[in-house]
Parts: C-alpha cells; structure tokens; sequence
C-alpha cells in the first residue's frame, strides 16, 4: 500500500468516527496508525491464495478456496514453477484436485502436499 492510499484509508477512517467538537488532527492521527498497522500485519493464507487467483466456493455454511493449477499453488507459497524442480522452493506446473477448507488443505498431489507441510500447514490427502 502506498502512501496515497494510505492515507485516503485514514482520512475516510476519520471521518466516520469524527465527533463534532474534537480536534481532526488528533482523530485522524489515530486512524492514521490504525490504517498503517492493519496493513503492515501479515496476511492469512487464504487472503493469499484468493490474491494468487484461487477461486472460492460457498453453499451454506461450507467455504473452501478451490486451486486448479499448481502454478496458483506455487504462487500462494512464493515457489517457482519450473519444468524439472530441483530445489525445494520449486514446483512442476500442471493441474491439481486441491483445496483449502477451515484451514486444513486437501490435495490430491504428494509435491503440493510437501509444500504445504513444509510451510507448517495440516494437510490431508485426498
């Protein structure tokens, strides 16, 4: 996030919760901080993988984040995709039966599995 946006996110913070009579700068310097510290904080996997192009799938209750393709998988772990991997941040491209489900993911493939356990996450194989 950049400074513009930054601050647009503050000044429209601030306006919202502005009281009639309190000093602006004061209000705006608070949420000023609230706006920088909400986007300095890390971001879940799921926030990730929705960026990296996973498709999200809802019906009731249930919401799982859907990856088709390894190369969304490797985007959401910062891999590489390559032809051959060779190294452990490397990734085959092609397509996969994965997806993410109250923070359990679920594949089909044992290299996106790894990924994903190397990375401290619970896997489950499907």
């Amino acid at each position: 996030m950049n400074k513009s946006t930054t601050f647009k996110k503050a000044h429209e913070l601030a306006k919202s919760v502005h009281v009639v009579g309190e000093c602006y700068r004061v209000t705006f310097g608070a949420a000023l901080k609230i706006v920088i510290a909400e986007s300095k904080a890390p971001k879940t996997i799921e926030q990730l993988a929705i960026e990296a192009g996973a498709k999200i799938w809802e019906k009731g209750t249930i919401s799982r984040i859907y990856f088709n393709d390894r190369s969304v998988v490797a985007a959401t772990l910062g891999y590489t995709v390559v032809a051959k991997p060779t190294y452990a941040n490397e990734m085959k491209s092609g397509k996969t039966n994965t997806f993410l489900q109250n923070g359990v993911l679920h594949t089909d493939c044992g290299q996106v599995a790894n990924a994903f356990r190397a990375c401290g996450h619970t896997v489950k194989r499907i």
